[in-house]
């Protein structure tokens, strides 16, 4: 596909007609031919505690999808999560003891699930068509936000909004009683409990795109815009206290150079914490439970490769932690540890 974050809700349209290309609405995942992103393919608190294991996907080039794993933070001890593909990133509940993650179902919609996080219990929480994912945890564990849209993307009129169920999948409803015009995606809840931050996107055309970073109050009032139009930004994630929002910009000069930016959550002090390069792609930062790091997806592009990076909270010392030659892996998550 064309655009970065591909399959971005507009790109997604031209991509669900294939079903093939991927990743995934208003989130997308990385371009390449057939597409691949930043994935897409999600986004996510980081709560605070000691540091767990990571979630991430790696991408099946036949059919598009992202397969999900987990691994120790050096990239080590690798075991699959789950044999049932997806989009976007998985997410670590507030105590470390579940994922949440989107699955496509038999219909090819997509659906959120939540699972233990060595794959099993799996539970399917939501149903019917088109698109249910990006799924985040509310810091007391008991809700998740997520995108919801029931029309079908290859249509016109398709649009994504965000919603909230309780986690155990019952009570979904819309976040926001007014909706805005646009893509709404990649919900993140601050960890304080008190903000939702997202993405939305207000203009597609092919290889382009308007995005901007918002918060809104967890009870879905008094929605705002962080950063501007011109600066294509997405993905946005927190710190584990709350008090930052890292995020990344989706440039293209022809290739993907995304940078990871960071700001307050009312937007000031905004600034790049890690400068891309030329075809740095679907970079997706996340931060650690304790603070002190933060992951991100490195080097994809061309050729469509793609490892996961660790480097400390102030943008230095940057760390391959997988080196998987051939292989594009993204849609990174870090969890805390469980409680022992």
């Amino acid at each position: 596909m064309f655009n970065n974050r591909v399959f971005n809700q507009f790109g997604r349209r031209a991509l669900a007609a294939r079903r093939v290309t991927v990743l995934f609405l208003a989130i997308a995942l990385v371009a390449f031919t057939f597409s691949i992103v930043t994935p897409a393919q999600t986004v996510h608190a980081t709560y605070p505690g000691q540091n767990g294991r990571i979630a991430y996907g790696v991408l099946d080039r036949t059919n598009g999808f992202f397969y999900r794993y987990t691994a120790n933070p050096d990239g080590s001890h690798v075991q699959p999560l789950t044999d049932l593909p997806g989009y976007l990133n998985p997410t670590w509940s507030p105590d470390g003891t579940r994922i949440a993650l989107d699955i496509i179902d038999a219909n090819g919609s997509t659906q959120v699930a939540i699972t233990a996080p060595d794959g099993s219990d799996i539970q399917v929480l939501t149903s019917g068509p088109f698109i249910h994912e990006g799924a985040d945890w509310s810091p007391d564990g008991t809700q998740l936000v997520f995108n919801y849209s029931p029309k079908d993307p290859a249509l016109p009129g398709f649009s994504t909004v965000l919603w909230v169920m309780n986690s155990d999948g019952t009570n979904a409803h819309p976040l926001m009683t007014a909706e805005l015009s646009g893509f709404d995606y990649e919900p993140r809840w601050q960890p304080a409990g008190e903000l939702i931050t997202f993405s939305r996107i207000r203009k597609y055309v092919v290889g382009l795109q308007q995005e901007a970073v918002f918060v809104v109050n967890a009870d879905g009032t008094n929605p705002r815009q962080l950063t501007p139009w011109g600066l294509a930004a997405e993905h946005p994630t927190w710190s584990p206290d709350g008090k930052l929002i890292i995020f990344n910009d989706a440039s293209w000069n022809p290739y993907p150079i995304e940078s990871i930016w960071i700001m307050k959550p009312d937007g000031t002090d905004r600034h790049v914490l890690y400068q891309g390069t030329e075809r740095t792609g679907h970079v997706k930062p996340w931060f650690s439970p304790d603070g002190t790091k933060i992951l991100f997806a490195c080097g994809g592009f061309r050729p469509y490769n793609g490892d996961l990076c660790i480097m400390n909270a102030d943008g230095t010392g940057v760390v391959n932690i997988t080196n998987s030659p051939g292989i594009l892996e993204g849609i990174p998550s870090w969890g805390t540890a469980p409680l022992q």
